[in-house]
């Protein structure tokens, strides 16, 4: 189970961010920088110049989120992205560029891209809260798998428990769905399902009518069914 990243939870208090540039423009690397540390008061930068470098800093992993341009002198934009989601798929990958196409952008979206920014002058003073965006829903995608994660664990948990013990045990849906049965009512019974037809199977035929009529007033009632029965 992957937990929250640390850059969401230090966004929180407004704190620092460790940011992996990739972008051959000195210039572009300042005016970027300037702006974001404006943003982020910690702000960490590691500057990635080629392909060696790039290498370090995934193995390394010191970062919360990419920023890359397209066009580089030793590689493109959505080679970068594809060796960073391969080594770190949760960490959030921004193509910020001015020479690239929508072909290119769209494809590298589904391929994994948070967010593909055109790199205009108006456009560096919005990065900061760009990072923001991929940040937090970076941390909402982990929570949610983590959630995702404790529910599967806590239905094998229910399944080992339920298949364990010697009583019968099935439960259904409002409509009598069948939603789960263990090993016990399989052996008792013969069936390898339920349905509402399998009671007049199952039940004998002096308990059914009062089986039903508890079944009804339940359904009718939404309150819980409690009844003993043969």
């Amino acid at each position: 189970m992957t937990p929250p990243s640390r850059s969401a939870l230090r966004l929180v208090d407004g704190d620092t961010v460790r940011i992996l540039l990739i972008d051959d423009n000195p210039h572009d690397r300042i005016l970027l920088e300037r702006e974001l540390a404006m943003r982020f008061p910690g702000l960490t930068v590691q500057h990635v110049r080629g392909a060696e470098q790039l290498d370090a800093a995934l193995t390394g992993g010191e970062f919360d989120l990419a920023i890359t341009d397209y066009r580089l002198h030793w590689a493109d934009g959505t080679e970068v992205l594809r060796r960073i989601k391969a080594r770190w798929p949760e960490r959030p990958v921004i193509m910020f560029t001015a020479s690239s196409t929508e072909e290119i952008a769209a494809r590298a979206m589904s391929e994994g891209l948070d967010d593909y920014i055109t790199k205009t002058a108006k456009h560096f003073v919005r990065m900061p809260y760009v990072v923001v965006t991929c940040l937090d829903r970076a941390s909402q995608r982990q929570a949610l798998q983590a959630a995702s994660a404790s529910l599967r664990e806590s239905e094998e948990r229910f399944r080992h428990m339920a298949e364990a013990m010697p009583q019968i045990l099935y439960a259904t849906d409002a409509a009598g769905a069948i939603q789960y049965i263990n090993d016990r009512w399989r052996d008792y019974t013969g069936l390898s399902g339920h349905s509402t037809r399998d009671y007049a199977r199952v039940i004998p035929a002096e308990d059914l009518k009062s089986v039903e009529a508890a079944w009804l007033q339940a359904h009718a009632s939404g309150k819980p069914l409690e009844i003993e029965f043969r």
